[in-house]
């Protein structure tokens, strides 16, 4: 197995933080609660199951923010 580089892995990640709050209208204890689950990069949503007022809800995304989540798994799938 080959070494990787993280040295950009932090900035990734805060990009892709503020990526899906600025693409989706995301609050930050919505997206650090999403799962695995909640993704289905298929078509291109994210199912919120707690956000502020309880009411569950699925928002879009668009190719550039599925594209940066499918390079996030990976990097992840990598670490394991």
């Amino acid at each position: 197995m080959a070494v990787m580089n993280l040295d950009f892995y932090p900035k990734f990640l805060m990009v892709l933080i503020i990526e899906l709050a600025w693409g989706s209208g995301l609050r930050i204890t919505e997206i650090l609660s999403i799962t695995i689950r909640d993704l289905n990069l298929e078509k291109q949503e994210i199912f919120i199951p707690h956000p502020k007022g309880n009411r569950a809800f699925t928002k879009g995304s668009n190719k550039k923010l599925t594209n940066m989540i499918k390079y996030f798994l990976t990097i992840q799938l990598e670490l394991i």
